[in-house]
């Protein structure tokens, strides 16, 4: 093989490996750097019968303070109706620390996962999304995780 080649190939090879990362790397349709994520707890279901939704769950209050994801997040997730589609999802997020987040909410229904892009909540502020969705006929269960960011 002429030196010329084996130079090209050894640059092609060099090129390739740098890229590798790039091609790796994913923000799963978010649009800020990740410093913390947590599993957010959503216990309820739908379930679709003949086209009529019905949310099923249950949760347990206990006193005390409220539960604060990242340092002082709280998230909350709900299902409402929907004009247009099958639910209406509302994930709302209370930023209770002393900074400015960047927040996201990871909604896996079924299999399927949904970014809620949240955009800048201001310290001491709530910012609240709704995402309305249909629905395969049966149980569809919903999880979510809080994706924070600077």
């Amino acid at each position: 093989m002429p030196i010329h080649l084996r130079t090209r190939l050894a640059m092609l090879v060099m090129a390739a490996v740098l890229v590798i990362p790039i091609v790796q790397g994913s923000l799963r349709g978010i649009d800020h750097i990740l410093t913390c994520t947590e599993q957010v707890e959503t216990p309820f279901q739908v379930i679709l019968n003949d086209g009529v939704p019905i949310v099923t769950g249950s949760v347990a209050i206990e006193e005390g303070d409220p539960v604060l994801f990242c340092g002082g997040l709280g998230v909350e997730i709900s299902v409402g109706p929907s004009a247009t589609r099958d639910v209406t999802v509302f994930a709302t997020l209370t930023n209770e620390s002393a900074v400015d987040w960047f927040g996201t909410v990871d909604l896996s229904v079924g299999d399927v996962r949904i970014p809620i892009d949240l955009g800048r909540v201001p310290s001491g502020s709530s910012l609240s999304e709704s995402i309305e969705l249909s629905l395969g006929e049966g149980v569809t269960e919903f999880g979510g995780s809080l994706l924070i960011g600077p």
